[in-house]
């Protein structure tokens, strides 16, 4: 069986698209310290793909029902990258 190819970037590049937003870096050790994970996106269907996939990988994770927008309706806190405020767009 030949091994599948990963896609790889180089620090300087990841730490740029870090910095502008455009992406999240993720340590793998986060997901395998044996605390479950709670997947959340907007509504709730992204995050249903991510459970699926981390399932699949061994690590336990359940997709929060109705996702941000839920979170938000049930009046619990949102906040943003700088701790201010923040909302469910």
């Amino acid at each position: 069986m030949t091994p599948t190819h990963q896609p790889e970037i180089d620090p300087t590049t990841a730490a740029q698209r870090v910095r502008d937003g455009g992406a999240l870096l993720l340590d793998p050790a986060a997901l395998s310290s044996g605390r479950a994970v709670i997947a959340v996106c907007r509504s709730g269907a992204r995050s249903s793909r991510a459970v699926a996939t981390l399932t699949a990988a061994g690590v336990r994770a359940t997709s929060l029902t109705g996702g941000r927008q839920a979170w938000q309706a049930a009046g619990l806190p949102v906040v943003s990258d700088g701790e201010s405020p923040g909302r469910v767009m």
